[in-house]
């Protein structure tokens, strides 16, 4: 009997992380949960400042609220994530 060794997509994919712009904490850890199998980790984007994603709260406009800036990264801490950095 021979066994075949399927790689998980984590391991297929080590090196892919996901990029996830967002203005909802509990949105965004959902997102983070559908894809987290199939990527290295998540990378939370605040700093992009085009008017297509400050305008809806997003990228740069996260600055503007430090508290509401580290709810995203605190919920996410709450999920087996492989990895999490936040661009500013």
């Amino acid at each position: 009997m021979s066994h075949v060794y399927l790689p998980s997509r984590r391991e297929a994919l080590p090196d892919i992380p996901v990029w996830l712009c967002r203005a909802d904490p509990d949105l965004t850890v959902q997102a983070a949960c559908l894809v987290v199998d199939g990527v290295s980790g998540v990378e939370l984007n605040c700093g992009y400042s085009k008017p297509f994603s400050t305008h809806l709260g997003m990228g740069a406009a996260l600055l503007t609220d430090p508290d509401f800036l580290c709810s995203t990264p605190t919920a996410l801490r709450r999920e087996p994530l492989a990895s999490l950095s936040q661009q500013i």
